[in-house]
């Protein structure tokens, strides 16, 4: 194994243990945190180097592309009944998670069945990182996104110093609204929802500002 690809796993494994931790307790896999991270790595692993240090090397603040590529990857197999690991130890459909993430826009689903899901997912969030580097949002709204969009934390956990509910939750709005309104007009998701009176203006800008930068 790359070096590199192998020291920055090393670095990152508690974090993604966390993320882990948190998603199979949520979908009822008591004590399968290890498990399902290890599943992952089996199967990131298995991938073209090449690939794995391309998304090394693809930075998002203090992340890069290989750690939104992992925790989509425990995701997705702590929750879907097609997954590898939920697949392959024969565990019954789970309850509806309710948690706030991005991927609650909704994404058209693959129509092959065969579709490699974590490539899947992987396109999916390149989708919404292209969109979200090209928006002017305040700190505020990129926060809000790292935290309920990017890393799946409940709205209702997001802990922001020296920030009232309303303006966090308002901001979450924000972000989700402009995210869903550029995706329905791009043909990525059906319906698109409508902004709340109070963030109207906000989200009408920055909608504006992205399909500026889209001629240039």
């Amino acid at each position: 194994m790359n070096i590199e690809i192998e020291k920055y796993i090393k670095k990152r494994y508690d974090r993604w243990l966390d993320y882990s931790t948190y998603h199979t307790n949520n979908a009822g896999l008591t004590e399968q945190a290890v498990d399902v991270l290890n599943e992952v790595m089996i199967s990131l692993l298995n991938k073209d180097e090449n690939k794995l240090l391309e998304l090394l090397h693809r930075k998002k603040g203090q992340y890069c592309e290989l750690d939104f590529y992992v925790l989509n990857m425990v995701k997705m197999n702590a929750q879907s009944d097609t997954a590898p690991y939920r697949n392959k130890n024969h565990i019954n459909k789970m309850p509806i998670d309710i948690n706030v993430d991005y991927s609650r826009i909704e994404i058209e689903d693959c129509r092959d069945e065969q579709t490699d899901k974590a490539s899947e997912y992987l396109e999916n969030f390149k989708d919404i990182s292209r969109i979200i580097d090209r928006l002017d949002l305040s700190k505020l709204e990129k926060e809000v996104f790292t935290f309920a969009f990017t890393f799946g934390i409940p709205f209702s956990e997001i802990k922001i110093e020296g920030c009232r509910l309303k303006k966090l939750y308002d901001s979450y709005s924000v972000v989700k609204c402009v995210l869903s309104t550029i995706l329905f007009q791009e043909g990525k998701i059906r319906e698109c929802p409508k902004a709340k009176k109070n963030v109207k203006f906000r989200v009408k800008s920055l909608v504006s500002q992205y399909n500026l930068t889209k001629s240039y």
